[in-house]
């Protein structure tokens, strides 16, 4: 009900697969076997398909696996070939320790999820080559890096990082929603300045969106009780730019070159710096937790 709710009123949904139990994992309560994290992913994408995401389009959805988990070979291939999960976008969640394992090339273990207890061991080489070649054939399965995702965690006091949005550019704390907005970065170029780019007006962009973003937390209505606590609690809000390859383009620089990384990197470091330094402003003249 939640899941078509949050569809309904035009949101994407993330899934964190990984407690779920491996496919064919003995159930002791029924004497039956789990389906499995992918057979729940085909479920809901079933789901998905008969809902329209906010009138506008099928609902999306991102199913997320960590690396240990003993479907992990799987989860890979789950999606080469196979129309069931269309509705959906798949990521795995990376350690720094498969990492290692990888440039070490090491063994990897997955490990049950009930106890713990190792399951298959692989060379993470080969997991690494499995997800490289899924990648190339059809778009999935994503990188996502779990390790670094909680260590840079705005509230680790709270709970972990479990699972994303559909495109992964919002991540904060289960049953969490986040009104997205991005800035145009062609409205910002001016041939009058020296770089073509008006950095101060960008940098008034985003303490304006940022203003207007706080303002709709109290104004939005949310698709279910726990998302609309957690959205008025924490106040997720989430800013980013556009149109970067049409600026390079426009100044003659190479997207794939250090000039054009110089200018991403340089624009990223306005918009963050002053979006963190308005939201503190807020706090200090309004309040809130």
């Amino acid at each position: 009900y939640d899941a078509a709710m949050i569809e309904k009123w035009g949101g994407g949904i993330g899934f964190g697969l990984s407690k779920l139990r491996p496919k064919s994992d003995k159930i002791s309560t029924t004497h039956g076997q789990a389906c499995g994290p992918i057979a729940v992913m085909k479920l809901y994408s079933s789901i998905g398909a008969t809902l329209t995401q906010g009138a506008f389009r099928l609902g999306a959805h991102m199913g997320q696996l960590r690396d240990s988990h003993p479907d992990v070979q799987e989860f890979i291939h789950c999606k080469d070939g196979d129309d069931a999960l269309q509705n959906f976008n798949i990521s795995l969640q990376i350690t720094d320790d498969f990492m290692r394992a990888v440039l070490d090339d090491g063994e990897w273990q997955t490990r049950a999820v009930t106890d713990d207890r190792v399951m298959d061991t692989h060379k993470a080489r080969d997991l690494m080559r499995l997800i490289a070649e899924g990648t190339h054939v059809c778009g999935d399965p994503g990188m996502q890096f779990d390790t670094t995702i909680n260590d840079w965690h705005t509230c680790p006091n709270t709970d972990r990082i479990r699972a994303s949005n559909p495109c992964s550019e919002y991540m904060f704390l289960d049953d969490s929603a986040c009104n997205l907005s991005s800035l145009n970065l062609m409205k910002f170029l001016n041939d009058d300045e020296g770089s073509g780019f008006d950095s101060e007006a960008f940098a008034a962009g985003v303490r304006t969106m940022i203003t207007a973003q706080e303002i709709m937390v109290d104004n939005a209505s949310y698709p279910t009780e726990a998302i609309g606590r957690n959205s008025h609690a924490y106040r997720p809000l989430g800013l980013g730019y556009a149109n970067l390859g049409a600026l390079l383009m426009s100044r003659g620089i190479p997207y794939d070159s250090d000039e054009g990384r110089d200018w991403a990197g340089a624009l990223t470091a306005i918009m963050t710096g002053e979006a963190y330094a308005q939201s503190a402003r807020i706090a200090r003249d309004h309040g809130g937790p």
